[in-house]
């Protein structure tokens, strides 16, 4: 008759040596079989997780690929902006390049006071009015009667 060895179990392995490992077990105090598959589990729903995510992420950017063949550029004549200078309120003349708050209100100001312009030249008038930025803001001014 074969017993075991005191200190060793019933198959003949020593319990608590140093280095010996249950090979059922995956690490100490943690039973094998039990715990193997509630960690199969949790890897196997984690590797869904990161497929999803994938899927999510990285499909729409190959689905949206860029479109083989050539590239047709279409021309379009630009008009500038126009506005009415009889009519346009203070806040649209800001729009004009080299137009601010101040000046722009002198404008309006200007015509209230004066009446409406007959010409784009007429803009001249209007106190402290570079002469050179009527010039420069000419193709950006409309003025409805008769005038340029």
């Amino acid at each position: 008759m074969i017993t075991a060895a005191r200190g060793s179990t019933p198959d003949g392995r020593r319990d608590g040596a140093p280095g010996v490992r249950d090979p059922g077990s995956n690490g100490p105090g943690i039973s094998g079989p039990a715990n193997s598959s509630t960690t199969r589990g949790k890897l196997h729903e984690e590797l869904g997780v990161l497929v999803l995510a994938l899927l999510f992420l990285v499909l729409p950017a190959l689905v949206r690929s860029t479109p083989r063949g050539p590239v047709h550029l279409e021309s379009a004549e630009i008009l500038p902006a126009r506005i009415h200078i009889n009519r346009a309120p203070w806040y649209e003349w800001t729009l004009l390049p080299g137009i601010g708050e101040a000046r722009a209100r002198n404008i309006v100001e200007y015509r209230q006071e004066h009446g409406e312009f007959k010409r784009i030249d007429d803009l001249l008038q209007v106190p402290r009015m570079p002469p050179r930025w009527v010039e420069t803001a000419r193709e950006h001014l409309h003025v409805e009667r008769g005038g340029e």
